[in-house]
């Protein structure tokens, strides 16, 4: 499906997540669930039963990686209702 697709555009990617870092410290009242951090060691280098990407897009995750993303959120939202 994507094998013609060319590859991922990490660069932008980067960017990306930095931008949104630094809005996070930078407006009140703001959480920041670092899901790029959470899902270091999980990727295509990551033994099968340790990926939480989707086969077919390596940018988006498999039921696993959903299922980490919904428990680093409910994480970062505990934790800023204790604050």
């Amino acid at each position: 499906m994507f094998e013609d697709a060319g590859s991922l555009p990490l660069e932008s990617l980067h960017d990306l997540n930095e931008r949104i870092s630094s809005i996070g410290t930078r407006v009140s009242q703001t959480v920041v669930a670092d899901a790029h951090h959470h899902f270091l060691g999980h990727g295509v280098t990551a033994a099968e039963s340790e990926r939480w990407y989707w086969q077919r897009s390596w940018v988006e995750p498999n039921a696993v990686g959903a299922s980490e993303i919904r428990r680093l959120w409910l994480d970062a939202l505990q934790g800023a209702a204790e604050d």
